[in-house]
């Protein structure tokens, strides 16, 4: 997220809830050991909703206009940790795929070992 409130830009940090959401999130990855299964994110989603809702009071700033609202599931405070979660766990998987499939190709091994066969 930009930092949009100065000239200097850079990213801004952010905050103790979303921190909590993400630790969370973890945790919940860390259980299903998502590096060799196949992840369902809706009910990792449903799970940390579940936890943060009943467990924690999170964004307390937004608790008078949840209160307006009146479907729980429509609620901006469900939205906000259903969103973030879901961003965690896609950048997560995607981060431990790619650190995977690093090593290198076998073209690019046999053309070093063609280029450097003398040295």
């Amino acid at each position: 997220m930009k930092n949009r409130g100065g000239e200097k830009g850079g990213l801004m940090y952010p905050s103790n809830d979303v921190l909590e959401i993400c630790f969370e999130t973890e945790k919940l990855l860390k259980m299903y050991n998502f590096e060799t299964r196949a992840i369902n994110t809706i009910a990792i989603q449903s799970k940390i909703l579940n936890y943060v809702l009943s467990h924690r009071k999170i964004f307390k700033s937004l608790e008078f206009h949840s209160a307006e609202s009146n479907s729980p599931f429509s609620d901006h405070v469900t939205l906000l940790i259903k969103s973030i979660s879901y961003t965690y766990v896609k950048l997560k998987i995607s981060h431990s795929l790619r650190a995977r499939n690093e090593n290198p190709s076998l073209r690019t091994w046999y053309n070093k070992l063609i280029l450097f066969r003398g040295q």
